[in-house]
């Protein structure tokens, strides 16, 4: 994630944002993002938001439009128009608007070669205990360097980036 407007934050005016950035508090203007822009369940802007791609999990008021995906993930609210090349409206999720699906994206993902990799660290031990060795075979190290490897040559796409997983394990119940 690049950037972050937390809950409890409100913006007014028009925001140019890069990168992955999650909105938990307010805006009110319009909303430009170059890459992925994704509206936390506290979220709420109101205005319109153009997007290359846009992940709604809170409110939006105002016209969306997206290079490339607009997903409507459920108990989210969008009242506006959509022009997107692809829409996901999820079970739950509410849409009043209507929608106009573009016949090619417009925006690709840039490639992923600066992102850090978000890997868990094992927990400390407690109360003095000994951390108990790594299991016989593959050192960790060996086996992230393979599955990087095997990665390299598929296509990039943000909603599948660790930053996308990130966010679908940090909101899923």
């Amino acid at each position: 994630m690049d950037s972050f407007i937390q809950k409890g934050v409100t913006l007014k005016g028009v925001l140019h944002v890069k990168g992955v950035v999650l909105v938990e508090g307010r805006v009110e203007g319009e909303v430009f993002a170059a890459d992925h822009l994704i509206v936390g369940e506290s979220g709420n802007i109101l205005g319109n938001v153009q997007a290359g791609y846009l992940t709604n999990r809170g409110t939006i008021q105002g016209d969306v439009s997206a290079g490339n995906k607009v997903v409507l993930v459920e108990k989210s609210h969008l009242t506006g128009d959509i022009s997107a090349f692809q829409l996901v409206v999820e079970e739950g999720s509410v849409f009043d608007g209507r929608c106009k699906m573009l016949s090619k994206p417009t925006y690709q993902p840039k490639p992923e070669t600066s992102e850090p990799e978000l890997t868990a660290k094992p927990a400390a031990p407690k109360n003095g205990t000994q951390a108990k060795p790594a299991p016989a075979g593959k050192p960790a190290s060996d086996t992230a360097a393979g599955n990087k490897a095997n990665n390299k040559d598929k296509p990039k796409d943000p909603s599948a980036s660790g930053v996308g997983n990130f966010f679908r394990q940090l909101f899923s119940g």
